[in-house]
């Protein structure tokens, strides 16, 4: 994304990014690695790890 001026979906990424991890975190207690894309689930599989993730990918 820094090789193209869009603002706009830079935010929008950065926005839903944050709230995929703040719902879980929520809900849940916990984070995840993955997110399925159809559904912003991250528990949608058995061998997901609730503790292993790249949260500070979002700072």
């Amino acid at each position: 994304m820094r090789n193209h001026d869009l603002p706009q979906a830079r935010g929008e990424l950065a926005r839903k990014s944050l709230e995929l991890f703040a719902q879980a975190w929520k809900v849940q207690g916990h984070v995840h690695e993955h997110y399925n894309g159809a559904t912003g689930n991250g528990d949608d599989v058995a061998n997901s790890d609730r503790f292993y993730h790249r949260g500070t990918l979002l700072d």
